[in-house]
């Protein structure tokens, strides 16, 4: 009987041993699990109050300085706003500026909708855990519609494939299309007077690891690393030009990622996104889907083509973004300004940290037509995550869309004046 305690007592030891080996020689990846499965306790009690529509907009009451928000006519005209001049790190929003000059550029005839672009082109921007997945998404569906052939897909099939499949490889493929200098005068050409041109996303995340290499893991991050916008959109481009030729710098990248990952614990990437994405405003982005609304020219109608999907059923089970949101806000059902939407046009974006909705509906009777842009900066990583997995943002965000009533409730928690009522 000693002997098999003996014996227990060694396998023990040699068993937490070789775990405790495990995780030495692993210990950035053990540190960056602990140092995440830490972060999403962040604000975990406020996270676990948020379970309907309603209770978002009270969250957001509580800390008004993370949301902007912004509710136009599809005139541009103004209906509502809060902090909707105060610029904000956005995450997808500015591909809408990328798609909506590309548009603009084939209806001037400056770029073909035909043109055949190689699948391998946009793939050389397609990083593994940063840019593929939109990209993977993009090749299987279009290689079973027939979209691709001889690997190869038309120009207006890419941009359908960064709004619908996320394919931010595609993005980034489109920008070095357009160039540099042409991406850059877009926000000012399309009436975005305070919001900054898209970058290429997968150069963007590849500054912040090289970033983070040289900087101590406890150290703020300056903004765009502590340079100005356009030193650092000029090292981003440069990045992205490099990656598109150079096959030693691209397998290089590609087997770190494929090994170890970004190496950037979920608030670093919420640090990281705060100081150098795009900048932009809920009220220029409002104004933007106003434009491609009602513009009557062939670019915005390639956009609305490329934005907008008809719905079937009541706005109490409508598909936005891929996710069916059920209205259950309170016991009471809500009744809506304009019951019976039939189609759904939005850009949702999510990045740690950071949630932008921007749309609007085209509804029967369109009795209070309008466009919305919300925008919630900085959260918490609970409240982030339980506002990524439950939808609870876009059930909110499909009440503001439908409900009259609804903005108004939001814009005066916002203020801190729930009584009051926005103009109409």
């Amino acid at each position: 009987m000693n002997s098999f305690w003996r014996y227990l007592f060694f396998a023990v030891l040699l068993f937490v041993a070789a775990i405790a080996f495990i995780a030495v020689r692993n210990w950035d990846t053990v540190s960056l699990a602990w140092e995440n499965a830490s972060a999403l306790q962040e604000g975990g009690a406020e996270a676990e109050s948020i379970q309907t529509p309603d209770d978002l907009v009270a969250y957001l009451g509580r800390h008004p300085e993370k949301a902007s928000f912004a509710v136009v006519r599809p005139s541009g005209d103004v209906i509502d706003t809060v902090r909707a001049t105060t610029k904000r790190s956005l995450h997808r929003l500015p591909a809408t500026v990328l798609l909506a000059g590309a548009s603009q550029a084939i209806a001037q005839g400056t770029l073909q909708a035909g043109e055949r672009i190689a699948v391998t082109d946009i793939g050389r921007f397609a990083l593994p855990g940063l840019t593929t997945a939109g990209h993977e998404r993009m090749v299987d569906s279009l290689t079973t519609s027939g979209g691709i052939r001889n690997d190869s897909l038309a120009l207006e099939d890419v941009l359908y494939a960064i709004h619908t499949f996320e394919n931010l490889a595609a993005a980034d493929w489109l920008m070095m299309r357009l160039g540099e200098d042409r991406s850059a005068a877009l926000p000012e050409q399309l009436g975005l007077s305070s919001s900054m041109p898209p970058l290429p996303y997968s150069t963007t995340y590849l500054s912040w690891m090289t970033d983070a290499e040289q900087r101590d893991a406890e150290e703020a991050v300056p903004p765009f690393l502590g340079t100005d916008g356009t030193d650092y959109r000029r090292n981003v481009f440069g990045r992205a030009r490099r990656l598109a030729r150079d096959d030693s710098m691209r397998s290089a990248v590609t087997s770190a990622l494929s090994t170890r990952g970004t190496d950037l614990s979920v608030r670093r990437q919420r640090a990281y996104a705060l100081a150098a994405l795009p900048e932009g405003t809920a009220l220029d982005y409002a104004r933007l889907m106003a434009s491609i609304r009602t513009g009557t020219d062939a670019g915005w109608e390639r956009m609305r083509s490329i934005l907008e999907t008809p719905v079937a059923g009541s706005p109490a089970d409508t598909l936005i973004a891929g996710r069916t949101v059920r209205e259950r806000s309170s016991p009471v059902q809500r009744v809506y300004t304009d019951p019976s939407p039939r189609v759904v046009a939005n850009v949702a974006g999510a990045h740690p940290g950071i949630l932008t909705l921007a749309g609007y509906v085209r509804t029967e009777g369109e009795t209070s037509p309008r466009v919305v842009v919300l925008m919630m900066h900085d959260l918490p990583m609970a409240v982030f995550y339980q506002l990524a997995q439950t939808g609870i943002d876009k059930g909110l965000f499909l009440e503001l869309l439908l409900d009259a009533e609804a903005t108004e409730r939001l814009a005066g928690a916002l203020r801190g004046t729930a009584g009051r009522t926005a103009a109409r």
